[in-house]
């Protein structure tokens, strides 16, 4: 045998080996031969498993300490976390990632083992039984998640160990199985429960019957008068179609949801508000009466909720509520509204009158604004089953070094700027689709000449004329950046050229213009054939691209008339991919100094 073979280096199994084969061969091997054979097998077993360890000890990182080891483990779960819980934008494959680093050694191993923290807050995630979770939990407050999918054993856990809770988050339960959940949390059938069923350790809590096929037919719509839960440490709290007793004094999170019933009088809601003296985020989604339109100048008469520590509001209802609630709500320290108005009717053509409704809260948003999105786009209303227009439009002020948490925002706001209003309303789909107008009603509320930076969005391009746009961007006289987030922008880059005028060239639009982002650029090559991927008629093709001609007089009448661009960022170029390299792309790196060109699809 040679000595290259591992059995050379364990003489005793080597004698072994050859004593066997040479009973083998002479037909004598019996039972003790092969149980000989299985000895050596479990030993060389040992051995390998003994020098990968040993292996893995020469890495730097598994030689920390195991305080070490745990605290990394805990850093990666705080942006890795194990499953249906993972960060928004990430795969749900790749979810249990954070588990997978026990088989790297035992070192590491032993750090996940002992980190009680960790088991505590995936048990409700964990392929195994909870009961041999919770016995690696110690006493240690549990994370408790309740889905449809969820098994009757966890089920049964859960409902067990609620006082042990720090978390609870249960939505959508599809079935009377959780009734004994229910219970300890809302008052009917038990309105003495929570009183006296204490939860210590309770910091946040997540409660949805919004899509339950069980409810409780006599659930109270005044659940938050009975007996408030003991819950000394709650601070998030979400409530989803469903009214419990709580304590708002701690609280710094409050959301609140209801999709059809409205259980609280606006007095409720704000004699509610006042306690919540710590409150940070607010959000509210339906629920509320209003108040009718001609009493919103009397609100004060309530007198303003103050809330001091208020930095988020999330208002989403009909906007006689929303201006309720906004006008009602003082907030020294506020840094971003997000309004959604629900209750546009189908016969409602105008956008104006409803910025103009809402023109104190643009206004009061107005200062510190220096950029502004206008975007439109077409969504289907389950309520009116038909194709609306939801127009959306997003104030940014100025944040260096702040970075959008939101994966899905592109452009120059994604970084370096902070979210302070945001407000999207719904309106019919019609011809033209009261974009622009929108966009000028906006802007002249919050005034012109501090916004420098503009980005547009319009799906429907073709309802506009060059000049329409023209004399809608004349007014943004400061505008040093504009992006376009969408591939329909034909007209509106048609609207940057720069006239001639029997005494030379003419005024340029946005005359402060030096970056133009474009997201998508389509462009067809205008002495040939349409080169635009994608299956499109050539009067299709002219309402989303524009010839490669008509985009470098664009630029170049921008030069000759002292506006021109210094940086042009195009994300995806749609143009035949040797057109675009060897003629399209050297000719605008020949007007403008700075070119970033992304993929090129031919």
């Amino acid at each position: 045998m040679s000595f290259d073979s591992p059995v050379a280096f364990f003489p005793d199994i080597l004698a072994n080996v050859e004593s066997v084969r040479a009973a083998i061969i002479a037909n004598g091997a019996d039972d003790r031969a092969q149980c000989a054979v299985d000895g050596d097998i479990a030993r060389l077993e040992d051995a390998v498993l003994q020098l990968k360890r040993i292996r893995n000890s020469c890495t730097p990182l598994v030689r920390l300490p195991l305080e070490v080891l745990a605290e990394i483990a805990e850093r990666l779960i705080t942006i890795w976390p194990s499953v249906a819980r993972y960060p928004k934008g990430f795969r749900s494959e790749i979810s249990l990632g954070w588990v997978r680093l026990s088989h790297v050694c035992s070192g590491l191993r032993s750090a996940l083992l002992h980190c009680r923290h960790l088991w505590a807050r995936n048990i409700s995630n964990m392929p195994f039984p909870p009961e041999f979770v919770y016995a690696r939990c110690g006493d240690v407050p549990l994370t408790l998640i309740i889905r449809p999918y969820s098994t009757d054993e966890m089920v049964a856990f859960i409902s067990d160990h609620l006082v042990q809770a720090r978390e609870i988050d249960w939505m959508d339960s599809l079935d009377a199985r959780n009734s004994a959940i229910i219970d300890t949390l809302s008052s009917t059938g038990h309105p003495h429960l929570l009183s006296h069923l204490g939860f210590p350790h309770l910091e946040s809590l997540s409660f949805s019957l919004r899509m339950a096929k069980y409810r409780k037919p006599d659930m109270p719509d005044d659940g938050y008068k009975r007996p408030t839960m003991v819950a000394p440490r709650l601070r998030s709290l979400h409530l989803d179609d469903v009214m419990i007793p709580f304590q708002p004094g701690t609280l710094t999170s409050l959301t609140l949801r209801f999709d059809q019933r409205k259980p609280l009088t606006v007095d409720n809601f704000f004699d509610l508000l006042k306690r919540c003296v710590l409150l940070e985020n607010l959000a509210v989604y339906g629920g509320v009466t209003a108040l009718p339109a001609t009493n919103h100048e009397n609100s004060g008469t309530r007198g303003l909720v103050v809330l001091p520590h208020l930095l988020l509001i999330d208002v989403y209802g009909s906007i006689e509520m929303c201006m309720t609630i906004l006008s009602s709500i003082s907030t020294p320290r506020l840094l971003t509204t997000d309004i959604q108005i629900s209750d546009t009717q189908a016969n409602d053509l105008e956008c104006a009158p409803y910025l103009l409704t809402l023109a104190p809260i643009l206004q009061s948003a107005a200062p510190g604004v220096v950029g502004v999105t206008m975007r439109n786009y077409s969504t289907w209303d389950d309520d009116d089953g038909g194709e609306r227009t939801l127009v959306s439009i997003i104030l940014h002020t100025s944040d260096p070094g702040h970075v959008d948490s939101d994966i899905w925002v592109d452009g120059p706001f994604a970084k370096n700027h902070h979210t302070k209003l945001k407000l999207r309303f719904k309106i019919v789909d019609s011809i033209p689709p009261q974009y622009l107008e929108s966009l000028d009603t906006a802007s002249s509320t919050i005034g012109h000449a501090s916004i420098n930076t503009l980005e547009v969005g319009c799906v429907v391009n073709y309802a506009y004329t060059p000049a329409t746009w023209s004399a809608s961007f004349a007014r943004f006289s400061h505008v040093n950046t504009l992006f376009f987030s969408n591939r329909q922008h034909t007209w509106a880059l048609q609207a940057l050229l720069v006239p001639d005028t029997p005494r030379g060239e003419g005024i340029p639009i946005l005359p402060s213009l030096r970056f133009l982002w474009l997201k998508e650029l389509h462009v067809y090559y205008a002495q040939g054939a349409f080169v635009l991927s994608g299956r499109r008629s050539e009067g299709d093709t002219q309402t989303t691209a524009i010839s490669d001609v008509q985009f470098l007089e664009v630029l170049e009448s921008r030069s000759r008339c002292g506006s021109a661009l210094e940086r042009l960022r195009i994300g995806k170029l749609f143009m035949n991919l040797e057109l675009a390299t060897q003629s399209f792309l050297p000719r605008v790196r020949a007007i403008v100094p700075i070119v970033e060109c992304g993929k090129i699809h031919g």
